[in-house]
């Protein structure tokens, strides 16, 4: 014995309709506020907008600037390779003739941030950056502690890096793991903030 479907009543079918209406509403408002942020955002991008402040607290170089190829020399004046740079996060001081009160003070902070990260040390590297050969020498030379440290580098400037930090001299500088110059420090810092910088990149970065 066969069944015959009821059909539906008028009432019914309204709402049914109803039904799927109010889910399509739903469906698109989701979708709207999904892509809202992406919208915003991209409209703030393309305005040139930029954040007046930052939760960094040195000053954020942008854009960053990468490091040529044999940017440094040794003490033995051989070009050191990028590559030998890479991989590590580099605290570097550039120098001027001679390392003086403000300079060892300064070698000194970058040790300080340094160990101050505990576990997370070793994935820093600490270079002191000397204009030319003579002021390398007399770095060398120096009879106090902060630059006779065996884990600090001192290495030379050449000529294809000048551009890039002849505006940060007797600062420090952050070199990220890529090998990009990111961010430096006004000359006055106490390490604070540079502390609180490092530790947040050692935290959230896959490199290094």
């Amino acid at each position: 014995m066969s069944t015959a479907a009821f059909p539906s009543s008028p009432a019914s079918a309204a709402a049914e309709a109803a039904q799927i209406k109010a889910g399509k509403r739903v469906l698109l408002l989701v979708a709207v506020l999904l892509l809202l942020p992406v919208l915003a955002a991209s409209a703030l991008y393309f305005s040139g907008w930029r954040p007046t402040q930052t939760g960094n607290h040195g000053e954020l170089l942008q854009p960053p600037r990468a490091l040529p190829a044999e940017a440094f020399l040794d003490r033995n004046g051989k070009p050191l390779p990028a590559t030998d740079m890479q991989d590590k996060w580099i605290m570097l001081f550039v120098g001027g003739a001679s390392c003086n009160d403000h300079c060892r003070a300064q070698v000194r902070l970058m040790r300080q941030v340094q160990v101050a990260q505990n576990k997370e040390m070793g994935r820093i590297r600490r270079v002191v950056l000397a204009p030319d050969a003579a002021a390398l020498a007399a770095y060398a030379q120096e009879d106090g502690d902060e630059l006779r440290a065996p884990d600090l580098l001192l290495l030379r400037l050449t000529d294809a890096l000048t551009p890039l930090l002849a505006d940060s001299v007797n600062r420090i500088v952050l070199i990220d793991p890529l090998g990009n110059v990111m961010m430096r420090y006004s000359a006055a810092h106490d390490g604070k903030g540079m502390y609180k910088d490092i530790e947040r990149l050692l935290k959230y970065s896959w490199a290094g």
